[in-house]
């Protein structure tokens, strides 16, 4: 097949490709059957684009043909789009705007008082499509986050506790640039940065839809913090308020950005520490996060990129912090990757080495891309 394959296989091709090898339950024929049928294609070299760019051969193949898990082999890590239409009659738009908030037209309420200044977003990731794709600019989807400040009683005889708690949040996060919104418990939404701007939230973290494997969501990826401490030993409790005016937030979001209800998820599920190859350096909302309530489906129930596509592994510490949705999904891909080993004549932690060399191959391929792109 050659060290390298072009991002430019004629469509039609491409999609004949696709049904033919996902015909194959098989993860290792499949790879044989689309190295073979590329070699005989002789994908063309493309063009150093502004929106495409040339990656080495076993990444695109792993990138695209990786399977969640063993029920679903042969079709890629999630089936959604990374980018969806609003439903019908779902149009949210801005009705008014002064120096001191944001009005949308579902009722939310944007304060501006503690706007700070940003810099701009650069987003990091890699097609899963060998068609290629125009380079995403909008936010790809939101991470959830805890604030993990201290919490007084949500009572009336502590209401300037309360207002002080908030303001201390509010101060944090503006001087060090932590998230683009921050809801407070008495439900009032603050934007800290733009949306087009990078905000500190997420650290080490990597997500991957249908279509994009997004690495290092503070460029990609909004953060929304809602102020709540998630590992005291009582479950994390949210006011009627707060989960209200979430509820528009995400609501607006979608219906601006189109991103997929699948890309709205946890900083627990997307943190990661790639120094010892473990998930959950960051674990807030490891549990307890109200999906549903805020119009979501249940994302806990989503596969983990991170150990399924590039080796990571849960340790025992994470495993107790999670909830029993997320544990279960953790097995699960525990399975499918000792699957992929089996069927590769390797043992699991093989496998996962080899892993998670891809995933130090996708980050240089990532760095090369954007390098080139600056340089357009």
């Amino acid at each position: 097949m050659g060290g390298r394959w072009a991002l430019a296989v004629d469509e039609r091709a491409r999609l004949r490709l696709e049904r033919k090898a996902c015909r194959l339950g098989d993860p290792v024929a499949r790879l044989r059957y689309l190295q073979h049928q590329m070699q005989r294609l002789g994908a063309k070299k493309a063009p150093l684009l502004r929106t495409r760019f040339i990656l080495p051969a076993s990444l695109v193949l792993l990138l695209y043909w990786a399977a969640p898990t063993g029920s679903s082999a042969g079709r890629p890590l999630l089936s959604g789009s990374a980018r969806l239409s609003p439903p019908a009659g779902a149009a949210i738009w801005l009705a008014q705007e002064s120096q001191e908030c944001e009005l949308y037209s579902n009722g939310l309420r944007i304060e501006l008082a503690w706007r700070a200044a940003g810099e701009p977003r650069r987003p990091r990731w890699l097609a899963r499509r060998p068609s290629g794709h125009a380079w995403p600019t909008d936010p790809a989807g939101i991470v959830f986050h805890a604030s993990e400040s201290d919490t007084a009683p949500f009572r009336a005889e502590l209401n300037e506790r309360l207002k002080r708690e908030g303001e201390s949040l509010l101060s944090w996060v503006r001087r060090h640039k932590l998230y683009h919104y921050v809801v407070d418990r008495f439900g009032r939404v603050y934007r800290i940065l733009g949306d087009q701007e990078r905000a500190h939230h997420a650290g080490q973290s990597l997500w991957a839809d249908a279509d994009f494997i997004y690495f290092d969501l503070n460029e990609s990826f909004l953060g929304v913090c809602l102020e709540a401490c998630t590992t005291g030993p009582d479950p994390p409790a949210l006011t009627a308020a707060q989960i209200q005016a979430a509820r528009l937030l995400v609501q607006m979001l979608r219906a601006r950005y189109g991103f997929s209800p699948a890309n709205c998820v946890t900083h627990a599920q997307v943190s990661v520490n790639p120094l010892n190859g473990l998930i959950g350096y960051h674990s807030d909302w490891a549990d307890g996060f109200p999906f549903e309530s805020l119009g979501l489906p249940d994302n806990y129930a989503q596969p983990l990129p991170s150990l399924l596509l590039f080796g990571f592994e849960a340790d025992t510490g994470f495993m107790q912090r999670a909830g029993p949705r997320l544990r279960e999904v953790v097995e699960a891909a525990r399975q499918e990757v000792s699957r992929q080993a089996l069927n590769r004549g390797l043992t699991p932690a093989e496998y996962r080495r080899r892993l998670a060399e891809q995933y130090r191959q996708a980050l240089r391929s990532v760095a090369d891309m954007q390098q080139r792109r600056q340089s357009l």
